[in-house]
């Protein structure tokens, strides 16, 4: 399929499997047990943050 716009990809994959053209922005590091604030994820600043720097159209 071919999507025009940013696209979440469920379930995880590793970085490895990912195409130059993508990225992976994960929750927490090492892994998300590590996070307890609010998930920003899927707000626009990111997706402003991506345009700005010519990663996202």
């Amino acid at each position: 399929m071919i999507y025009s716009t940013i696209t979440i990809i469920e379930p995880y994959y590793d970085l490895d499997s990912l195409k130059s053209n993508q990225i992976k922005i994960s929750l927490g590091y090492p892994n998300d047990t590590y996070f307890d604030g609010e998930d920003l994820r899927l707000t626009n600043n990111i997706i402003d943050r991506l345009k700005h720097d010519k990663k996202a159209k």
